[in-house]
């Protein structure tokens, strides 16, 4: 019975191009960047801008303070 050693990963000397995840890792960063941004544009679409209506308590100034 003859044992062959099979190679392990670490014993495999891939270059970048035979790397799979390698070289991909930019368009999977591009592509969550463009689903994040669609996300925004569409749950953060323009609204309307509402006036505030709101009364304010205006201090009294005394003319006399001087």
């Amino acid at each position: 019975m003859s044992h062959q050693r099979s190679a392990t990963h670490s014993q495999i000397k891939l270059t970048p191009s035979e790397k799979p995840g390698l070289m991909r890792w930019p368009f999977y960063v591009a592509g969550a960047v463009v689903v994040l941004l669609g996300l925004a544009w569409f749950d953060a679409g323009e609204k309307p801008i509402r006036p505030i209506v709101q009364s304010v308590a205006m201090p009294v100034v005394d003319g006399d303070s001087e």
